[in-house]
Formats: structure tokens, C-alpha cells, sequence
């Protein structure tokens, strides 16, 4: 884990070490994407931009976390990030043409995951009922 701070030597200060090793909570450089998302955040927050290129680069986009990844990226001004995680989201809705504009408002995109995701559940529901009759 150490090896990141090495990418901030100019902006780090002791209080960054600490909070980037307490979300880490290893010695070691992490693995699991989960901690990349919090250590991208974390330097978002702490404007350590190497330290936020390095983890944007480290994250893997997955339906799981495409939306929280694109509401960070989008806080952040990670473009890139932003791009990858709008991809993932806009093969959740293959049948839907998203607008770039789109990419810059999650939230919205949330509320129509949401919405999708209630109405399979309806559909499996109403399945289930017609095989009773």
C-alpha cells in the first residue's frame, strides 16, 4: 500500500497517510475494486490528483457499481471514469438511447434503474400468479 503515497511525494502530508491506510486497512497495495472506489474518493477529496488517476486506472466497472463509480466520477471530474461507468449503465438498458448529457446526472439514472428493477420484479410477480391460474 505504501507504493501509492510514492505517486503524491510533493502533496502528501502525514493526515492523508492515515486516512488513505485507515480506508485501505492494509499494508498492502489493494486488490479488491471497493477499496479503489474509496481510495478514488479519498483522493478526490484530499486533491491528490496522481493518487486519484492511479485508482480511477485500478477500478473495474460492474452493474454493482456503476452508479455509485459514475456519481464519483462525475463529484470528481474523472471523464474517463465517467465514460466506462455510462457504458456499463447503458447496457443495463439495451433497449434505451441514453444522451451524453445523460452521463452527468446519475441521479437520474438511478431513479430509472429503480423503476426498471420494480417492474421485472412486477413481471416475475405476475409470472408466478399465472401459474397458479
Amino acid at each position: 500500500f505504501l507504493y501509492i503515497f510514492k505517486l503524491e511525494k510533493s502533496n502528501i502530508s502525514s493526515n492523508h497517510i492515515l486516512f488513505l491506510y485507515f480506508l485501505a486497512k492494509s499494508d498492502e497495495l489493494p486488490s479488491d475494486d471497493s477499496d479503489f472506489v474509496r481510495i478514488f474518493a479519498a483522493a478526490g477529496i484530499l486533491k491528490m490528483k496522481k493518487l486519484k488517476e492511479f485508482a480511477a486506472e485500478k477500478i473495474k466497472i460492474t452493474p454493482e457499481n456503476a452508479f455509485e463509480v459514475l456519481q464519483l466520477a462525475n463529484k470528481y471530474e474523472n471523464d474517463k471514469l465517467r465514460e466506462k461507468s455510462f457504458k456499463e449503465i447503458q447496457k443495463m438498458f439495451p433497449e434505451a438511447k441514453f444522451s451524453e448529457k445523460l452521463s452527468k446526472e446519475p441521479e437520474i439514472l438511478r431513479k430509472l434503474f429503480d423503476a426498471k428493477k420494480k417492474q421485472l420484479e412486477a413481471m416475475k410477480e405476475m409470472e408466478e400468479a399465472l401459474k397458479d391460474i
